[in-house]
């Protein structure tokens, strides 16, 4: 029955994973700066550019940031599985494969620089005060 779900969540991910890297591509190719991680240097070493049009581009992109997500997710989610049904004497549920797909579709992305979101948020709206002041 689980299975059900997790078939009905794929066009949920692909979109995600999609519109993850065409988010990142258009905005690095509208000028903002790449961020100097592992995805940026993995992502270029495979000879791709920066390309919003392309979609083979934002769907690796994409991947490059919900795939350790995900993977994570299972890792975790499966070994607590594994130990709960061990302990409680039942079978092992596909419950956590629905669960290892919605957390990762509920995280926003990480925030540049580390920062929290209000700080994130108070730095974009005291830039835009600062831009639309007359001069």
């Amino acid at each position: 029955m689980m299975i059900t779900v997790v078939v009905a969540l794929l066009p949920c991910v692909l979109f995600a994973v999609y519109n993850t890297g065409f988010q990142a591509n258009n905005a690095i190719a509208h000028g903002a700066s790449a961020l100097a991680n592992w995805r940026t240097w993995l992502y270029t070493a495979l000879g791709f550019a920066f390309d919003p049009t392309s979609i083979l581009a934002c769907m690796i992109h994409g991947a490059l940031y919900f795939l350790p997500v995900y993977l994570v997710t299972m890792l975790v989610g499966g070994h607590a599985e594994v130990i709960f049904a061990i302990a409680r004497k039942h079978e092992i549920n596909e419950g956590f494969l629905v669960t290892g797909l919605l957390f990762p579709l509920t995280l926003r992305p990480r925030s540049r620089c580390g920062r929290s979101p209000s700080a994130s948020a108070s730095a974009s709206s005291s830039a835009r005060r600062s831009s639309a002041a007359p001069a």
